[in-house]
């Protein structure tokens, strides 16, 4: 077995969690996968830069709202 047969379970495991490489390798090794750690890793990193990229979200304000130009900001502030 090599890790392109595996990648589903791959896949599937960061989805569930941000494991790491030699958790998923120990995984795969149950399932009879004979390949390395290094292989592994690899595939591993490329797919968490995927999932980390999806997981970014814009956030935005309304003009003016929390943020200098608002008269009430500073006493908001000072009050934390």
């Amino acid at each position: 077995m090599d890790i392109r047969s595996n990648r589903q379970i791959v896949d599937k495991c960061l989805e569930e969690a941000p494991y790491s490489a030699l958790r998923i390798l120990k995984k795969l090794r149950e399932m009879g996968f004979d390949g390395g750690y290094s292989i592994v890793r690899a595939y591993v990193s490329s797919r968490k830069m995927d999932l980390n990229e999806k997981a970014t979200v814009r956030f935005e304000t309304l003009y003016g709202f929390l943020t200098n130009s608002c008269p009430h900001w500073k006493k908001l502030v000072s009050l934390f």
